[in-house]
């Protein structure tokens, strides 16, 4: 693998991870206008009528702009939804390709530690030194020794 194609994938990883807690964080606070929305709805018994302004028909009530505004929530919510599905999938495949590269390291080796904790679990040096009661010079060395089995320069 060369220099260019290992740190695309890097950074392709790690843009879709955060690409997929940015819309988990907008799908908590869409759920949570929906929520108050529907609540504020729901002690009446509230029914839909088309409004069209072309016609000579009454402007929208509150009810209908709420209802509206409920159709629109739950539509964001569901788009949210698929695009984290597309991203979450896009995630796991790159992982499962950064995985297939962790098998060149030896299977107990401390390296090969090192490289699932730093590029597969996003850990940074410190926490992974005391996970594994090494050094943060020890973790840097295997990193390094990534990089270079890797070919990242």
């Amino acid at each position: 693998m060369n220099d260019t194609s290992s740190k695309a994938l890097y950074s392709a990883i790690l843009r879709t991870k955060e690409a997929c807690m940015a819309l988990d964080l907008e799908l908590s606070a869409l759920r949570e206008q929906l929520a108050r929305a529907i609540a504020r709805c729901a002690p009446r018994d509230v029914k839909a009528v088309a409004y069209d302004p072309d016609r000579m028909t009454s402007p929208p009530t509150m009810e209908q702009a709420q209802i509206e505004h409920i159709a629109k929530l739950t539509y964001q919510i569901g788009e949210r939804e698929r695009d984290l599905a597309v991203q979450s999938s896009t995630y796991d495949e790159m992982v499962r390709s950064i995985r297939k590269m962790a098998k060149k390291l030896e299977p107990e080796d401390l390296t090969s530690t090192v490289f699932i904790k730093a590029f597969i679990e996003g850990k940074p040096n410190e926490d992974i030194r005391v996970e594994l009661g090494v050094s943060v010079q020890t973790v840097s060395y295997h990193k390094t020794k990534i990089y270079n089995m890797i070919e990242v320069l």
